[in-house]
């Protein structure tokens, strides 16, 4: 469901975000680059980027934009580093190769301004989980749940290294909660649900040392297993939920100690968990049989992207989009998918979209419910993040970043007209010509 790179950049980027000061951020970007290309065969790949990572840096002015800004070149420089790596056997890469890789984001004073750019938004995705064979039911058992559910948790961890928000990052959004959920289902469900006596016989029928786990899916449907696997994961999971006790004249309800340890197992520092209880359960049981396919979030996504790129982050080569009209593409999200969908949806376009606001999210609650406790129901997740603690000084940051990003863009105008004027008098030889 995961992938050790994925983790790695999720953590070095929250790292990188924490840095206050260009020297203490220089120095632990160089330090990064030397631990991830510490093999021999890396040696041209580790010179040549730490001399551009020194240069970069030596440019750096002591402003809160050009802070902003170093730490975007860290994060996408680690992601690349992380993602290029030299693979064992592989050609090795040569300097011009590696200059290159390098030269789209080290010159962010000639980066295009707002409205110029010439590629799409830049977001690194997670690939869904791969194919896997096992010594034997059991384990192919948890593999093939782990391919399933990853198909949908996946799709969610993409996240764009330019986009630094104060919001801690929702739990479906980190690669540390997928990896977290991987090992629930090892330990928790799949051996809760080998204790059902049907799961146990569907393990006797096949040579499951033969099949890997996704032809395993197409196996247990054809022999008709399919409802009594999706049963037993089911059963499994409501019988995590929160226990109905009686005290004294009330009931209410408490925490099992399968519960306790599934909330213990899921908690992490590193991305935000609202407290696991009924709701929380129903969505992680979802993921077995989702409301859409990888493939028709693919196409939404890229739906999305491209309205919000046309509306408030316009490429040269797109028309202009009206305004609202991503709020309305997020809108039509919750009708052919569960209200569960489109809510993470949202909060996935917050994540990668760095002109898409926290205030913007906000506003498009409003569309869900007259009062806060209308909304709390129709889109709970949402509403939760939105009143996380670090919301207001989220909501002020991002404006601020926007206005300082403004502000950066015009100074870029003015200085290209400045130069253009000096390059049309140096051609003309300073001759200025009239009508008379």
């Amino acid at each position: 469901m995961t992938s050790v790179a994925q983790q790695l950049i999720s953590h070095i980027t929250e790292r990188l975000g924490s840095f206050k000061e260009t020297e203490t951020l220089a120095s632990f970007t160089a330090q990064m680059v030397g631990q991830l290309l510490q093999r021999e065969e890396d040696k041209t790949l580790r010179s040549r980027t730490l001399e551009r990572v020194a240069a970069y840096f030596k440019t750096v002015k002591s402003t809160a934009g050009g802070m902003q800004e170093a730490r975007d070149f860290a994060v996408e420089a680690v992601s690349i580093i992380v993602q290029i790596r030299h693979p064992r056997g592989a050609p090795h890469m040569s300097t011009a190769e590696i200059d290159a890789l390098f030269a789209s984001i080290e010159s962010l004073e000639n980066a295009p301004v707002r409205g110029q750019a010439t590629e799409p938004t830049r977001i690194i995705t997670v690939p869904p989980p791969t194919p896997e064979q096992q010594g034997g039911f059991e384990l192919l058992l948890s593999a093939a749940l782990k391919y399933k559910v990853g198909q949908t948790v996946t799709f969610y961890q993409r996240w764009n290294p330019r986009v630094f928000r104060k919001m801690p990052q929702p739990f479906l959004l980190s690669t540390v909660f997928g990896a977290a959920l991987d090992k629930v289902i090892d330990e928790m469900i799949v051996p809760a649900m080998l204790e059902s006596r049907t799961v146990r016989h569907v393990g006797t029928l096949y040579r499951w040392g033969e099949i890997d786990s996704v032809k395993f899916w197409n196996v247990v449907a054809e022999g008709g297993h399919s409802d009594a696997l999706k049963k037993a994961w089911h059963a499994v999971w409501d019988d995590i939920r929160p226990q109905l006790v009686e005290k004294g004249n009330r009931k209410l309800l408490r925490a099992g100690p399968q519960l306790v340890r599934l909330r213990k197992m899921l908690a992490s520092d590193q991305y935000a968990l609202p407290e696991i209880r009924s709701r929380e359960i129903d969505l992680l049981a979802s993921f077995i049989e989702p409301d859409c396919s990888r493939e028709d979030l693919e196409h939404v996504w890229t739906k999305l992207r491209q309205i919000y790129e046309q509306e408030l982050d316009r490429r040269f080569y797109q028309d202009k989009a009206r305004t609202g009209a991503l709020r309305d593409s997020l809108l039509d999200c919750f009708v052919p998918f569960s209200p569960r969908t489109g809510e993470f949806l949202a909060l996935l376009c917050y994540r990668n979209f760095p002109y898409l606001t926290l205030g913007f999210l906000i506003a498009f609650t409003l569309n869900h419910g007259s009062d806060l406790k209308a909304r709390q129901k129709r889109i709970p997740f949402l509403s939760w993040f939105l009143e996380l603690p670090e919301a207001g000084d989220a909501a002020a940051a991002d404006e601020d970043w926007i206005a300082a990003a403004t502000v950066r863009d015009e100074s870029r105008l003015r200085e290209a007209e400045r130069r253009a004027e000096e390059e049309r008098n140096a051609i003309m030889g300073g001759v200025v010509w009239s009508i008379r």
